[in-house]
């Protein structure tokens, strides 16, 4: 009996002394480990607390020293669902982690957000945007880049004010994937347009055989083609964070995302 107590006693204190090594949420940036320079520090809070009074999508960036022995997925993974992150029900919050001592960081994504921050697209994110700046000791740069590629990802590009920049070439990746998807889309739209071309290419295909011209017919019809338009930044969209502080809003996690290393 008294060794399982002092097993649960072991336990317990094991527990305790994790959870008390993840700060309290005061602000978006936590850089308990020092690495962000003030200036920049300023201008991510301010940049994050819009994001999140403009989107509802919560932000947030932790540093620490070392991870006292637990993995980088564990650590971020507590810290997450002790700051609860986004909006109660909505899920859109994303946390980025960053250990110095073991070299580690991992972005962590809600659940209402692993639909558009991947895990793919987190590793994107943190091979393109941030290890290669942390491998040059620029950490306060790499974390811009990190921060606002999130922001774009997560907020499906909402425009928000600030003066922060990224290098040009840190979503090359990002971008060569989007050129490659576009390339394929405007293909698949030229072999399925009204010139002749049947879908996927069929008539194409039998008149390059044939050596005859095929031409497709048409009825005509008149039809209207929808429009979509975007709701962020025209709306009064209000996450209800912010004044007087900035603190979780309820939002969950359920282990998506990446990890790095550099």
């Amino acid at each position: 009996m008294k060794k399982a107590i002092s097993v649960i006693g072991l336990f317990l204190s094991a527990t305790f002394l994790f959870a008390a090594k993840i700060p309290a949420l005061t602000s978006p940036v936590m850089d308990t480990a020092g690495v962000v320079d003030a200036k920049t520090e300023a201008e991510l809070n301010k940049y994050l607390m819009a994001v999140s009074e403009q989107t509802g999508v919560q932000v947030a960036v932790l540093t620490v020293p070392n991870l006292g022995g637990e993995s980088i997925e564990e650590y971020s993974m507590a810290v997450a669902e002790k700051w609860q992150l986004g909006q109660k029900k909505e899920d859109n919050g994303v946390l980025l982690t960053v250990a110095m001592a073991e070299h580690a960081l991992r972005i962590e994504v809600g659940y209402g957000l692993e639909g558009l921050l991947t895990d793919t697209k987190c590793g994107l994110i943190i091979r393109n945007g941030i290890t290669p700046q942390f491998k040059d000791g620029d950490y306060t740069q790499g974390i811009v880049n990190g921060v606002l590629q999130i922001v774009r990802v997560a907020t499906n590009g909402a425009e928000i004010a600030t003066d922060l920049q990224t290098d040009e070439d840190e979503g090359s990746d990002l971008a060569d994937g989007f050129v490659v998807a576009w390339f394929i889309f405007i293909v698949l739209m030229m072999i399925t347009t009204r010139a002749g071309l049947g879908p996927l290419g069929l008539y194409w295909w039998l008149s390059l055989l044939t050596g005859t011209p095929f031409v497709r017919r048409y009825p005509k019809t008149t039809h209207h083609s929808g429009s979509f338009h975007g709701s962020f930044g025209g709306g009064s969209f209000h996450s209800g964070f912010g004044g007087g502080g900035f603190h979780g809003g309820g939002g969950g996690f359920g282990g998506g995302g990446a990890s790095g290393k550099w």
